[in-house]
């Protein structure tokens, strides 16, 4: 029987996992880049080749969940034993492109009911595997603008007032008294000043960037016959980057992620209530999402943090894996051109004897507190 060196027929790996609040209206894509497919074994023995990407989606409006689950085939390579091309840059001319979607619950296209269902106020759940021998060069989940839906007599804040026809056609010309004016109905939310001004503050609390996916899969380590990434683990109670495992204090000078881009996204009441401030420094609101765990009887902290006097921080007390969330405020730039690093840490309250932090996958998306 030979070493195991390639995956084996069926074998899953996952890659990269997300949770983030999609954009009211927009739906996930998935772009691939790779080059054909590998060599796959059973017990040691080669047995042919082939692999694909395969991404799960679960929606969550917080009444109702769907999941969708779709796959693009990479063909095999034509090279003997499967193998990459051998010459400088020969790989180019057989890199291969794919599409995919944009990708909704079932209904969301054909079912105006279904749409309005999904079309607001939705947490999308991503997990991305590779399948045998997929020789992927980039994998992107993305979100694109699709369609949007609401019963137009609902109560409620909306991103957008969707007046429409009978039959949700958008009007051909928008009727002088909305939003100018009020209906003359008290209870009646369709129109009026109030609700043009609750569409607008909804957008600027809801409609911003997401600034970090960090996945801890690494392609020259990972085991062929494992099924995740193997985690990034912290053991001591000192802070600790996540990135070199050995730095415990920020520098804007070290590894991390840029947070320029929240400059961006500043609402007027967080960029500095004195002009003092608005020339000198801008924080962004945000969601820290971490996917961990700990081992053993202790508590895991991690920080996301963007100068010493800059930071946000969670707690992880599952044994099992699973996202913990933490909301607030962190330092961005003024203009999105601005140099900022953020720069994630991890340790235990209590260490010792075993006790461990590991963490697999990070998000950071803008959300706004208020």
């Amino acid at each position: 029987m030979g070493m195991q060196v390639y995956p084996a027929p069926g074998q899953k790996q996952v890659a990269a996992r997300s949770r983030v609040t999609l954009t009211p209206g927009y739906m996930p894509v998935v772009r691939v880049a790779a080059l054909p497919s590998g060599l796959r074994q059973t017990s040691g023995v080669p047995d042919g080749a082939g692999g694909s990407v395969e991404v799960t989606f679960t929606w969550d409006n917080g009444i109702d969940t769907a999941t969708r689950t779709v796959s693009i085939e990479i063909p095999a390579s034509e090279h003997a034993n499967y193998a990459q091309p051998d010459g400088d840059g020969e790989g180019w001319s057989e890199v291969l492109e794919f599409d995919l979607g944009p990708i909704a619950p079932d209904g969301f296209f054909s079912d105006l009911s279904e749409c309005a269902k999904w079309g607001e106020g939705v947490t999308l759940d991503t997990v991305v595997c590779f399948v045998e021998s997929p020789r992927v060069l980039d994998c992107a989940v993305q979100e694109a603008p699709t369609q949007y839906a609401h019963e137009q007599d609902d109560a409620g804040a909306f991103t957008t007032p969707c007046l429409t026809d009978g039959a949700g056609v958008p009007l051909g010309k928008y009727p002088a008294e909305f939003p100018v004016q009020q209906l003359v109905e008290v209870a009646d939310c369709t129109g009026g000043p109030l609700q043009a001004l609750d569409v607008t503050a909804r957008q600027v609390r809801k409609l911003g960037p997401c600034f970090v996916t960090w996945s801890a899969w690494d392609e020259a380590t990972a085991l062929v016959t494992g099924t995740e990434a193997a985690p990034v683990s912290f053991t001591t109670a000192t802070l600790t980057n996540l990135f070199d495992g050995v730095t415990t204090a920020h520098s804007q000078a070290r590894r991390g992620w840029s947070g320029a881009s929240g400059g961006t996204a500043r609402r007027h009441n967080t960029a500095g209530g004195h002009q003092v401030l608005r020339d000198v420094v801008g924080v962004v609101e945000v969601v820290l999402r971490v996917y961990a765990r700990i081992a053993g009887a202790t508590t895991g902290r991690v920080v996301l943090q963007a100068g010493p006097e800059s930071r946000i921080e969670t707690r992880v007390t599952s044994t099992t894996y699973g996202w913990v969330t933490q909301r607030g405020t962190l330092r961005c730039g003024i203009a999105a051109d601005d140099p900022v690093t953020w720069q994630m840490y991890g340790a235990l309250l209590s260490a010792g004897g075993g006790l461990r932090l590991d963490v697999l996958y990070v998000v950071v998306e803008y959300l706004a507190v208020g």
